[in-house]
Formats: C-alpha cells, sequence, structure tokens
C-alpha cells in the first residue's frame, strides 16, 4: 500500500473472526490515509494556485503604475522596491508548494536519469544569467553519473545546487564541478567564512551576506529530494565551500 497510487483491494476472504475484524480496521485506516492524503494534496495546490493569480495581478498593476508619465523618481523607486519583493513571494510560494509535494511523496515516476548533460546545459544557462559576475567556472567529467530517480526533481536538485554556487560566488570568483559514477562535488570561491552545518540545509537559513534574490529555500529542497532516495549531501570548507553529493 503506496499512499498517491492505485492501490489493489485489500480483500482477504477468511473464516477467523479476528483476522477478518483485523481486515475491516486496515480498510478503515486505509481509507482515511487516502483520504487525509487527497484533502492535503488538494489544500496545497489550491492555496498555490490561489495566491498565484492576485501575484501576479499586483505585479501587472505595478507595470503599469510605473509607465505613468506623472510618477517622480522616487515614486518610481519605491514602485520598484515592491515588484522585487512580490518577485520574491512568488518565489517562496512556488519553492514551498515544491517541497510540500516532494514531502508529501507526490513525485513516484522513476527513471534513469544521466546527470552529466543537465549540468552542461545548466551552466550554458547559468552563465548567460550571471554573466555580469565573471565567473569562472570548470567542468570535470571523471566518469557518466546516472541515478534512479524522478527526473524533474534531478533537474531540481543539481539546479539549486549549481545556482547555490553561482549566486554567492564573489565577482570574478571561481566554481568547480566535479562529476563521478556515484558522487558529484561542488565548490566555489569564498569571501567569507564556513557556513553554520546545523542550519545549513534548514528552510529560511541564510549566510550573514544575504542575497536579496535568495529564498533561503534551495539547500532545503536539495535536503528533502536526497531524503527521499536516499542519498546523502554533505557540506565542508577549506578556503571554499564544498558541496558533496553521494549516490
Amino acid at each position: 500500500f503506496t499512499l498517491g497510487e492505485k492501490n489493489p483491494p485489500l480483500d482477504n476472504p477468511t473464516k477467523i473472526k479476528e483476522f477478518r475484524q483485523l481486515n475491516d480496521t486496515i480498510e478503515k485506516m486505509t481509507r482515511r490515509s487516502e483520504d487525509m492524503y487527497s484533502q492535503q494534496k488538494q489544500f496545497i495546490e489550491n492555496a498555490s494556485h490561489e495566491l498565484q493569480t492576485p501575484l501576479a495581478i499586483c505585479r501587472n498593476k505595478l507595470e503599469l503604475l510605473a509607465e505613468r508619465t506623472d510618477c517622480t523618481e522616487g515614486q518610481l523607486q519605491e514602485i520598484a522596491d515592491i515588484h522585487r519583493n512580490i518577485g520574491r513571494i512568488i518565489k517562496l510560494n512556488k519553492s514551498l508548494l515544491l517541497l510540500s509535494r516532494i514531502e508529501n511523496g507526490q513525485f513516484h515516476e522513476v527513471k534513469e536519469v544521466e546527470l552529466n548533460p543537465i549540468i552542461q546545459e545548466l551552466i550554458e544557462d547559468f552563465q548567460e544569467i550571471y554573466e555580469h559576475k565573471e565567473l569562472q567556472i570548470h567542468l570535470e567529467e571523471e566518469a557518466t553519473c546516472k541515478v534512479r530517480m524522478n527526473e524533474s526533481l534531478a533537474n531540481t536538485l543539481v539546479t539549486n545546487l549549481l545556482k547555490n554556487a553561482m549566486v554567492h560566488t564573489p565577482p570574478k570568483g571561481e566554481i568547480s564541478i566535479r562529476i563521478l559514477a556515484d558522487r558529484i562535488i561542488f565548490s566555489n570561491s569564498s569571501e567569507g567564512e564556513a557556513l553554520d552545518t546545523s542550519r545549513l540545509f534548514t528552510r529560511f537559513y541564510q549566510a550573514d551576506n544575504k542575497k536579496t534574490d535568495s529564498t533561503g529555500l534551495g539547500l532545503a529542497i536539495v535536503q528533502s529530494i536526497t531524503n527521499l532516495y536516499h542519498f546523502r549531501i554533505s557540506y565542508s570548507y577549506d578556503g571554499k565551500h564544498r558541496f558533496d553529493l553521494r549516490f
């Protein structure tokens, strides 16, 4: 019996009274679990959807307001600040929904996923986004890394680790990604000290040098995915921040 999947009926014809009572109890328990699971899933999806619509409307209204010719420079600055904060709320909403879906086991499809091409494509995309930082990115592919997991979550896992390195590497810094058959190592240069390992993978944790474009949920999502598939993620610091993902 697996929550969220089609389960066969728990039929168990037996003449033994105690076994019939036990079977009835199990049937009631599984129906109650399925009902609660469905209600929770529906609530999360509805809450996320209902939040996205008014947030999108607010964003569009602000953009229209900024186009008015009678807006002063000070008003435009205030509008830009509000627009940026709404964008952050939208990111938070999506990230919290993803966390809930992972923790509720809503990603059932599993296949063999090759991570090398995913990382290669992500590096190209992120290099364009963070071109202004002039980062040096080194990719070492010592083997082909294949894992059995949900393809969407595989993409999210490596995206969050690479984005974390991109966001927190100082301008003109270095990032290295080393791919082995059973592990991937992300390391990036640093301006500060080691991170707090006791809180690093918790929700909303951010280092002292808080980034305005960070929600503080990226590494919490990484931890949830690794927990789901019994992978291991560890952090160490030797002048560079290093995240070691083992499969």
